[in-house]
């Protein structure tokens, strides 16, 4: 049986070359590449070493970043020893030493041919990387529909429920077994799910940057909004149902109109767009944003009418409470705040 895997890449490196690594990071993501970087994936509180050497396991390729802070570090050498342990001629090419600068790679992986990201060749030295990720279709992730969902949403007639984790939207009937049905378009992970309130549409986003509007009726596309240049995390209707709010790690909230399918930017954001939540005043929008803020949002006149900076962690979720004029945000290091605009909500 094939092996299963969960990621494309797990991301070996030392803490000292992190900017750095940062950047690859970024770079293969924008590639199409699912990244493993414990910076991204790692939640507080998260015990790491069983949960470091379970992403290594279950990723496609360990890319060993080699330099010469890693050479003196722990980490590095326990984490790239796993896969080598268990084959030490690397017959499957899942280790890739990958060089940060001219410094030597680490001992044990210097037997095997290196990807140089550094110098005039860099870019020439990624495109070989790529190319070895993309390609040993015997090491090609198996479907992930057995593992647990990335993304959940349950339709407001609690009826059906939609999920995925993958590039595949799934439509499962809550109330009796039955055999998910798919909706399939999106190229990459499906961050976000959204249903509107009627139940007969919903909305996906994914890492492929774009918007898919769904017809649960007839299990087909209906319209594919394509303005993001970053991964989809975020989507919400607006109460009326005529227009979609969308946030992405672009840093940009995007306001659509569903029925000419096209879009403005709505403010400005320090980081990625996390959460959206939209009052039941239509015209009031409420996001949480990486950067650690919570911001309110006018969309009669597109102008931010608060910023709280309170959190010091990104922001992961924002809601309206029962009362019309309070919310609640919380953010990745588990901090809850509740928030009263009831000065601003009676312009």
């Amino acid at each position: 049986m094939a092996p299963l895997f969960k990621h494309d890449v797990f991301i070996c490196y030392c803490s000292k070359n992190r900017l750095v690594v940062r950047k690859l990071v970024a770079r293969l993501e924008r590639d199409g590449v699912d990244v493993w970087f414990d910076k991204q994936n790692l939640e507080p509180g998260d015990f790491k070493l069983p949960a470091i050497i379970e992403a290594i396991h279950s990723s496609r390729y360990v890319v060993v970043c080699s330099s010469k802070q890693a050479t003196a570090s722990d980490w590095v050498l326990f984490e790239s020893a796993q896969l080598v342990w268990q084959d030490v001629a690397n017959r499957q090419k899942r280790v890739l030493p990958l060089r940060l600068n001219a410094h030597e790679p680490l001992r044990h992986l210097g037997v095997f041919e290196p990807v140089d990201w550094f110098g005039p060749q860099r870019e020439r030295e990624y495109q070989r990387l790529l190319k070895r990720i993309r390609q040993n279709p015997q090491l090609a992730a198996t479907p992930r529909s057995a593992s647990p969902p990335h993304v959940f949403e349950v339709g407001p007639d609690r009826k059906f429920a939609l999920f995925s984790n993958d590039e595949k939207l799934r439509l499962q009937r809550c109330t009796r077994r039955a055999r998910a049905k798919i909706l399939e378009g999106h190229t990459r992970r499906i961050d976000a799910i959204a249903w509107r309130k009627d139940g007969f549409q919903a909305a996906s986003g994914a890492r492929d940057n774009t918007i898919r509007i769904w017809d649960i009726e007839t299990m087909t596309c209906g319209s594919v909004l394509e303005q993001h240049h970053d991964r989809v995390v975020c989507l919400a209707f607006s109460p009326d149902q005529r227009q979609l709010v969308s946030g992405s790690r672009d840093h940009c909230l995007r306001l659509w109109d569903l029925s000419s399918k096209t879009s403005r930017v709505i403010g400005r954001h320090g980081g990625w767009v996390n959460a959206v939540a939209w009052n039941a005043n239509p015209r009031f929008l409420l996001t949480a944003c990486e950067d650690g803020a919570v911001r309110l949002f006018d969309l009669a006149t597109n102008r931010c009418l608060v910023t709280k900076h309170v959190h010091r962690a990104g922001v992961r979720a924002v809601c309206w409470s029962t009362a019309p004029a309070q919310a609640i945000s919380s953010d990745a290091n588990g901090r809850v705040c509740t928030w009263d605009f009831s000065r601003y909500l009676t312009l």
